[in-house]
């Protein structure tokens, strides 16, 4: 089957719609045969096509959605399974919404701890750039002190060479 779709994928000049319901068939295929580098790259092309097509039925991204979140790339999971959800509620379409239904709220918790973890991490730097800029800052006014002091100990020897001058 997998040397049969690419070999009409090659020979045909497919429409949109056509090529992203090949590629998801082909995905199929590679998933069956546990080639998953080649079901990802199927996936990929059948949701870009999917996207251009003004049909919105979503199967091979929220498919992508699921591979992308077992790799661990939640990022890129949650904007494909978000933006599967918003097509499916505009489109009011009722089995799509339960089928991201079934992903999305796993896919969304995992996000939204690894933003607040991301938060957390972004106040622990800025917490530890303004202890670094006190340090800083007191150190410049230590510096400023000392050559405060060492300007007026230059003065004093001036004085005090030009007293022994007159002497």
């Amino acid at each position: 089957a997998i040397r049969m779709l690419e070999e009409y994928a090659k020979t045909h000049r497919l429409q949109i719609h056509d090529e992203a319901m090949l590629m998801f068939t082909l995905s199929e295929s590679y998933k069956l045969k546990g080639d998953e580098e080649n079901r990802k790259r199927c996936l990929l092309v059948s949701s870009i096509n999917d996207l251009k097509s003004p049909i919105r039925e979503y199967s091979a991204l929220r498919e992508l959605a699921v591979m992308l979140y077992r790799d661990g790339d939640i990022d890129r999971a949650y904007t494909c399974i978000k933006l599967c959800m918003e097509d499916a509620s505009i489109c009011n379409a009722r089995l799509r919404i339960v089928e991201v239904l079934d992903l999305f709220p796993v896919i969304n918790d995992t996000y939204q701890q690894e933003k607040e973890a991301q938060q957390k991490k972004l106040k622990v730097m800025l917490c530890i750039i303004l202890a670094l800029s006190l340090c800083l800052s007191a150190g410049i006014y230590y510096m400023y002190k000392q050559m405060k002091r060492l300007a007026l100990a230059r003065r004093q020897v001036v004085e005090a060479n030009d007293k022994l001058k007159q002497v």
